[in-house]
């Protein structure tokens, strides 16, 4: 190969891999608009878990509620609901607490993915289901709604978001990032 060859080979290497790095920032600054600019911790009784400073954070009793943006005239939330003497194995945990809060009967119910995950050395469990909320007469939105469920020692979690359907892509990351921060004390 001769010298210029080699140059013009360099140069549009420099180049290819500027334009892949551009086109990678402009995705993700594009896809992440629920990015925080900045992270708080709330350190509760039983867990700590981050949440972006721009979102509010609503206490209640074994319940957090972390309230995000308005999509679609639905608030993007991420909710910590825990028992401390649920004292189940995660799997009859996972069961119990959709039997009771009827999951499969939600209105335009639909399961799109169950998987395992190991959030922070713990087992966790994870589906994402698609179902339909009214607002109001004439106002309809359809959630996907990601439930993270762990159990430890005595303590059960169910870490529940609703994002509105065409807003998902925009708040996934985010959101999976606030599940993956969540830590037993």
């Amino acid at each position: 190969m001769s010298r210029n060859q080699t140059s013009y080979l360099k140069y549009g290497l420099k180049s290819l891999t500027v334009f892949a790095v551009m086109v990678l920032l402009l995705f993700t600054s594009s896809a992440c608009k629920g990015s925080p600019k900045g992270l708080r911790v709330l350190h509760a009784p039983y867990f700590s878990i981050q949440y972006p400073k721009t979102w509010k954070s609503i206490r209640a009793d074994y319940h957090y509620s972390f309230n995000g943006p308005v999509e679609q005239n639905y608030v993007v939330n991420l909710k910590v609901d825990y028992n401390p003497e649920a004292n189940l194995a995660l799997n009859l945990f996972r069961e119990t607490v959709e039997s009771q809060n009827q999951i499969t009967a939600l209105p335009g119910y639909i399961s799109i993915t169950e998987k395992e995950l190991n959030i922070q050395g713990v087992p966790a469990l994870q589906r994402i289901i698609k179902t339909d909320v009214v607002l109001s007469a004439n106002d309809q939105v359809t959630l996907m709604v990601i439930l993270t469920y762990l159990v430890k020692d005595k303590v059960g979690v169910v870490l529940t978001a609703e994002i509105p359907e065409a807003s998902y892509l925009s708040y996934n990351l985010l959101l999976n990032d606030m599940i993956q921060s969540f830590r037993f004390k």
